[in-house]
């Protein structure tokens, strides 16, 4: 892993494993992997959270594998705050409530089209 892993060792007595998220997550092929094995997901993430290396930082494949990076958020910074999960919270930044409005109107879309599809089931 490199010259940044030698503190983990020194200090913390274990070694970094940088692909152990993707490999348990079932990206380690890369993200477009994701698209054999599920659909409608939203992976969100904040540009200043050190974990969103990590992770699915771009939409993989649109109304599928979505990913929503917000500028300025931090870890967690979508899920917390007084307006969560609410997208109109005066405490939100522009770029958090855009990415709120984003996020639900996916879920509205795929919470649509589930219904949808679940009435043609029933025909």
């Amino acid at each position: 892993p490199g010259p940044r892993a030698r503190p983990c060792r020194d200090i913390f007595h274990v070694e970094p494993r940088p692909g152990w998220i993707p490999e348990t997550m079932g990206f380690a092929d890369g993200p477009q992997a994701l698209v054999r094995i599920t659909s409608r997901v939203i992976f969100t993430n904040g540009d200043l959270d050190p974990w969103s290396s990590q992770s699915v930082r771009a939409t993989v494949e649109p109304g599928s594998v979505e990913a929503v990076v917000i500028r300025g958020g931090s870890h967690h910074s979508d899920l917390g705050g007084g307006g969560n999960p609410s997208p109109s919270s005066h405490d939100d930044s522009p770029e958090m409530s855009d990415a709120r409005r984003k996020v639900t109107n996916l879920v509205r879309r795929w919470l649509s089209v589930a219904a949808t599809e679940r009435r043609m089931l029933m025909l």
